[in-house]
């Protein structure tokens, strides 16, 4: 994703620095695995077990 894309929709996702309790990590990231997956057709199942920067893949 492209950074205009991500500065278009970033304050609509929760999880932003600036909510109270804040529950995701890395809403870029979360984006970025759901449009590969979509694009790809890959099933969740065969992502790579990794963690990235904290967060879990699948």
């Amino acid at each position: 994703m492209e950074d205009r894309q991500w500065n278009a929709i970033k304050e609509l996702l929760s999880g932003k620095d600036s909510d109270p309790e804040r529950t995701a990590q890395d809403n870029r990231l979360l984006v970025n695995v759901v449009l590969f997956v979509h694009k790809t057709g890959i099933p969740r199942a065969d992502l790579p077990e990794q963690r990235v920067a904290g967060v879990e893949a699948r």
